[in-house]
């Protein structure tokens, strides 16, 4: 059981999803904080509304520790970045959450804000960088490496020994396979099959058939 008390950071989807997690493995969360919902109204999991981000300067940060509630895609991923340094810059810990029904290796390693959903694997000596998202039935191999602030969607494999660096979305369904390195902000969409290193900044699709019109 967790002694610190919770706040939920976000409203949406994923909100849903880490704020279940946070019921299963114990915290006691006090409320969640959303700039479009009605101060006080009831919500997520029947818990209230407290404000804006700006009520967090009511709370003492030895006491509550955050959990980022917002969700990761390619398009606006520096938004879950940026509620995760405002935190910290206010002296706030976020939570780390590991789904009970997920498998995580005690001689893996997780970073502080690192989420891991139902079904994830993580195997021994990998690392996970802080606040990264391994989503449901992902799998990370065994001496991997995740950079921050990635998102592994939901089902991706990383086979062994494979390294992304910072900022680094691996779509749905994709695997990347056994020393492959994936550099900072590249996006690997949904489906590929990753069999080569790729560069900063790229954008990697999966291969698609010719059709005729």
């Amino acid at each position: 059981m967790n002694e610190k008390k919770a706040i939920l950071l976000g409203a949406g989807g994923h909100a849903n999803v880490v704020g279940e997690i946070a019921l299963l493995v114990g915290f006691e969360v006090i409320g969640f904080i959303d700039p479009n919902t009605p101060q006080n109204m009831e919500g997520l999991f029947g818990w209230r509304c407290l404000g804006d981000d700006t009520v967090l300067n009511q709370y003492n940060p030895k006491e509550v520790i955050l959990i980022n509630g917002i969700g990761s895609l390619p398009k606006d991923k520096r938004i879950r970045e940026t509620v995760f340094q405002h935190g910290r810059e206010m002296g706030f810990q976020f939570a780390t959450l590991v789904h009970p029904k997920s498998v995580v290796s005690s001689y893996a390693t997780l970073g502080e804000g690192v989420q891991v959903m139902a079904g994830a694997m993580i195997n021994p000596y990998s690392q996970i960088g802080e606040n990264t998202v391994v989503n449901t039935g992902a799998v990370v191999e065994h001496d991997s490496q995740i950079g921050r602030h990635c998102h592994i969607a939901p089902r991706a494999v990383l086979c062994g020994n494979a390294i992304t660096e910072e900022h680094v979305h691996i779509g749905a369904g994709s695997t990347v396979i056994q020393n492959i390195t994936i550099r900072k902000n590249a996006v690997i969409g949904a489906g590929c099959a990753v069999t080569r290193n790729i560069e900063p900044d790229v954008v990697v699709y999966p291969a698609r058939p010719w059709v005729k019109s």
